[in-house]
């Protein structure tokens, strides 16, 4: 009995450190705020961000695009060319996939 009450004691004075502890670990793993899923957030955010380069780089090229077909007619025949398969009366297109 007395080595139970010593150990209790020992815990006993120690409340605060223990508290400190179990709120930390379930803080810590548990919680929906936990340094895990901050963690993942992170990352998250990161790969989000390259996208959004990403994107704003073919945004940024489709516009130099619209301004060159804007402005040349031969830049229009090109793409019209490429695209739309089409051709002038004296030429023959051959497709090849």
């Amino acid at each position: 009995m007395k080595r139970a009450l010593t150990i209790w004691n020992f815990f006993w004075k120690r409340r605060s450190l223990w508290c400190f502890i179990f709120l930390s670990i379930t803080l810590g793993f548990f919680d929906d705020n936990s340094l895990k899923n901050l963690l993942t957030l992170k990352h998250e955010n990161e790969v989000l961000k390259s996208e959004v380069e990403r994107y704003e780089r073919n945004y940024n090229e489709a516009q130099k695009q619209l301004q060159t077909m804007e402005n040349s007619q031969e830049a229009i025949e090109r793409i019209a060319r490429i695209r739309l398969q089409m051709k002038t009366n004296d030429e023959d297109i051959y497709i090849v996939e």
